[in-house]
């Protein structure tokens, strides 16, 4: 599967979601999530993923390889 930016990669595992609420200047702010598992940081869009909560749960999420930007994830 080819990625927006490189190739998807997937793993399985604990995800860990923080919530960052990035202040930005006059073009307003972008608020994002950061998801942790198996040692592999991912970020996220908050938009497009707003379905996310904080947290720590089960799941498998695919990412882009070189940009490390979420592109799916399933909570078990």
């Amino acid at each position: 599967m080819k990625a927006r930016n490189g190739y998807a990669q997937s793993t399985s595992g604990i995800c860990d979601i923080v919530k960052f609420d990035d202040v930005g200047g006059r073009f307003g702010s972008d608020a994002f999530y950061q998801i942790i598992v198996n040692d592999i940081t991912v970020e996220a869009d908050a938009k497009e993923f707003s379905f996310l909560k904080e947290g720590t749960y089960k799941c498998t999420i695919q990412y882009g390889e070189n940009s490390h930007s979420l592109i799916d994830i399933q909570l078990n």
